[in-house]
């Protein structure tokens, strides 16, 4: 007569043990993915921002002469300057392998449609969690810094500035070491700068900049308000132009 083997099973002592080593394991995986998808997000931000900077140079060196694009800082409503260009991300269809993005034809308001974007327009960290998506609102996730000169210039001065003499601003700060940013993450216009599209524990939230020569990095999201980088701004734009109030 054969016996039969004794069937085993875990006791409830052994399963709690397995389930705890289990949580152990998962608390200990979850920050490295999330530093793994964060990492991610930023370098598809930086890649954006290239793609984009790149567009422009060439949109300057082929159809400007050098000149800044005369745009706003970022897409609006659809009401545009007679005196500009249309908007930027129309200006870049020539120069970027990309949808230019459009309200959503199937939206019951056409003027409150959200875009539908795609990259490089959109940054992964724009993905309406911290604050609302500035690329359904706005067309992209980023921010023309020259359009906001021209943009104060014509509210001030009531009158628009020669995109040239911006360019030249901007090639005056780098001969002095000390390069302006071109574009950068629309975040900047949150008074919050904890609401980043890249946030960062313990500290101010990083924003991607793309500079020049292909040139994107990073900075800390309060460094780009900074009140002295803007009135020396200004102040060598009213200089070149001979703007009321320049020295």
């Amino acid at each position: 007569m054969s016996r039969r083997n004794p069937i085993t099973a875990f006791t409830l002592i052994e399963l709690l043990v397995v389930i705890a080593i289990i949580g152990i394991l998962v608390s200990i995986m979850l920050p490295a993915l999330s530093k793994a998808r964060e990492s991610s997000k930023r370098t598809g931000c930086l890649n954006n921002l290239r793609s984009l900077g790149q567009a422009s140079t060439m949109y300057m060196d082929q159809a400007s002469q050098g000149a800044f694009p005369l745009v706003e800082p970022i897409q609006d409503d659809g009401v545009v300057n007679p005196n500009n260009d249309v908007t930027l991300l129309d200006l870049l269809n020539d120069y970027i392998d990309a949808p230019i993005p459009r309200r959503d034809p199937s939206y019951p308001d056409p003027e409150t449609a959200p875009f539908l974007v795609e990259p490089p327009f959109i940054c992964p960290g724009d993905d309406g969690t911290r604050t609302d998506s500035y690329a359904e609102l706005y067309g992209t996730s980023y921010y023309y810094v020259p359009g906001s000169v021209f943009q104060a210039i014509r509210t001030i001065y009531g009158m628009d500035v020669n995109p040239r003499v911006v360019a030249r601003v901007w090639d005056l700060w780098k001969e002095r070491g000390r390069e302006l940013p071109f574009l950068v993450g629309a975040c900047i216009l949150d008074d919050d700068p904890q609401r980043s599209f890249h946030p960062r524990a313990g500290r101010l939230g990083a924003n991607g900049v793309f500079i020049s020569d292909s040139h994107a990095d990073w900075v800390e999201s309060n460094m780009i308000n900074d009140p002295e980088v803007l009135v020396q701004l200004f102040s060598d734009i009213a200089r070149l132009t001979g703007l009321p109030g320049s020295p």
